[in-house]
């Protein structure tokens, strides 16, 4: 008897550990350890899967829509490169997307520690997650010059901006709970976001995190259970950490934002040089979608197949990028895998949504709908300039914040059947 307890509490102690590797890796470390910390975060629930199996959490992880979309995604993106396959690499293409399984073993892992008060757990590592992205922004661009902050040598400013704006939200996400009396100190993390978003200068970015604000303000007026006064005394509070984190910075990437908008949509010609390109590579884009828009070209040449559209851009960029895309995620897979893989692509994005909409209509219901529309509305919104499923960083953090919302944001934990061991041990965790 005295073995077994020793068992359990390792067992239990070994999961708690691998929870919080996971937790760390996706909303402290993701804007300056660059591809590290997420890969902390899947390996943790890699090792949980292999070392620590729980088939009853792996059931209940696979009952959930949103996992399943996640999974069915996967497989319809990797079914689509295959009528243009050529080769072996081209057949074994789903190998960039194995991030997507993981959510499986995450949301098991995640949900045996579900409590309604981890809304406010996750605000709370966002938080010193922003603080932390901040202070690597102003010294990257305050202290080594770079023109604009991007982590560190193997991230970008747009993934440094991107991932930020997702920490500005799960921060705010603890103020719309209000599930703990510290909750405006969770302002804090969405104000050093803001900030850091600027330094980051991605307008991509920007515009997430406009699509994430309005989220959180739809999310607050609806809520009924509170005072009018007390809604609107929120709103009041966070737009004014918005204003004081950009009163403090330099907004001049920000109010080019405005002018791009204007000449692209009264068709000028448009004077930034980067928007100017990007509409030159959608071009190509489209014209190589509609060269073969079935089963697109294969997911290694979904840029080479543009590249005929493009002149002498495109070569060029060809020529010095093996990891080129067409900074656009439909474009993307759509040259690559054709409608098809826009199938997967649309489905992964509603996944999230649709699991939090059906999961169980309890306290943290609203707060776990919000942050699903909040998480696709961001990567669709970033997704629109640039692509979020090439690159390591933006694609396994919306498995991970998948996982975080379906798993750990629910109210309690999922019940298990079974008299095994793991069935015990999952009790007690």
């Amino acid at each position: 008897m005295e073995c077994t307890k020793i068992l359990i509490s390792v067992i239990n102690g070994s999961r708690v550990l691998l929870t919080g590797l996971l937790l760390v890796g996706t909303f402290v470390t993701i804007c300056f350890a660059g591809p590290v910390g997420v890969y902390l975060a899947l390996v943790a629930a890699l090792v949980g899967l292999v070392f620590l199996p729980d088939l009853p959490g792996l059931r209940a992880a696979l009952q959930n829509w949103g996992v399943r979309g996640v999974i069915l995604s996967f497989f319809v993106i990797w079914v689509s490169f295959l009528p243009s396959a050529r080769s072996v690499d081209d057949v074994l293409a789903f190998v960039d997307f194995l991030a997507f399984p993981v959510v499986v073993p995450a949301v098991a892992l995640l949900a045996r520690f579900a409590n309604s008060r981890n809304v406010a757990v996750v605000a709370g590592l966002a938080t010193f997650g922003a603080l932390a992205t901040l202070a690597v922004g102003l010294y990257e661009v305050h202290v080594l010059g770079y023109l604009r902050a991007q982590g560190n040598g193997d991230s970008s400013s747009i993934f440094f901006s991107g991932m930020a704006a997702l920490l500005c939200f799960f921060s705010l996400l603890g103020v719309l709970n209000g599930q703990t009396r510290w909750r405006w100190l969770f302002l804090i993390g969405n104000a050093a976001g803001v900030a850091a978003i600027i330094l980051g200068g991605t307008r991509g970015a920007m515009l997430a995190y406009a699509v994430l604000l309005m989220v959180a303000i739809l999310s607050e007026v609806a809520y009924q259970r509170r005072s009018l006064f007390r809604r609107l005394s929120t709103i009041a509070v966070i737009l004014a950490s918005i204003l004081l984190a950009a009163g403090l910075s330099n907004l001049d990437r920000v109010q080019t934002l405005a002018t791009i908008t204007a000449e692209v949509a009264t068709q000028s010609a448009v004077s930034d040089t980067a928007t100017s390109l990007r509409l030159a590579i959608y071009n190509a884009a489209i014209q190589s979608f509609l060269d073969s828009p079935l089963y697109g070209h294969g997911w290694w040449k979904r840029f080479a197949a543009a590249v005929p559209y493009m002149g002498e851009l495109g070569v060029e960029v060809h020529a010095r990028d093996n990891h080129a895309h067409l900074h656009n995620d439909i474009l993307n897979f759509g040259s690559a895998g054709g409608v098809i893989a826009i199938l997967g692509y649309l489905i992964l994005m509603a996944s999230p949504i649709l699991g939090a909409w059906t999961s169980p209509r309890t306290e943290n219901w609203r707060i776990r709908v919000t942050a699903a529309i909040g998480l696709v509305g961001a990567y669709l919104a970033m997704g629109a300039v640039d692509v979020m499923f090439v690159f390591e960083i933006p694609k396994s953090m919306f498995v991970l914040c998948t996982a975080v919302i379906l798993g750990f944001f629910l109210d309690t934990a999922p019940a298990r059947a079974g008299g095994c061991l793991e069935g015990r041990v999952g009790q007690g965790a």
